[in-house]
């Protein structure tokens, strides 16, 4: 399968979700749309917040794509303002050079629920009692409406305190 100028829909776990944004540049992709699966989060047997423990369908997972510790601009160093700071060719360097956002369960069962292609193995499957198969892809079902997904990315290069 030809992967080149796609974009991904992963799902998190396994796999760190920094090797997910570089394996998926390695092989072509523009970007990856990473999910949190209700399996995982918020299973059926368990009440999501705030009336239990569960993760409710609308939540979504922070964090770093980075695979090496402390700010971009002032590697292995804490950000102080003196702090030597990279220049943006060398910081950008450390990111992982295409589009990764992540979304929730919620927003990503009708792009999981569109997609054509055969059906994934058993342990990939994820979601609820509900959800249907999981395939690969590529493309979509036929007949299923067209999916648009708009990405604002908006970066801020500023000193914190």
């Amino acid at each position: 399968m030809n992967l080149t100028g796609k974009i991904a829909i992963a799902r998190y776990g396994k796999i760190y979700r920094g090797d997910k944004a570089k394996f998926a540049k390695q092989n072509g992709l523009i970007g990856v749309i990473i999910y949190m699966d209700s399996k995982d989060y918020f299973p059926d047997s368990v009440v999501s917040m705030p009336n239990g423990p569960g993760l409710p369908d609308t939540g979504i997972q922070r964090g770093t794509l980075k695979e090496e510790n402390g700010d971009p601009t002032t590697y292995l160093y804490p950000s102080t303002k003196y702090a030597y700071h990279a220049s943006p060719e060398e910081y950008e360097a450390r990111l992982p050079g295409i589009v990764v956002m992540p979304i929730n369960f919620k927003n990503a069962l009708p792009l999981l629920e569109s997609l054509a292609g055969d059906e994934v193995e058993a342990e990939w499957q994820g979601g609820s009692k509900d959800t249907p198969k999981y395939t690969y892809g590529p493309g979509f079902k036929d007949g299923s409406d067209k999916k648009t997904l708009r990405i604002t990315v908006n970066l801020e290069y500023r000193m914190v305190r």
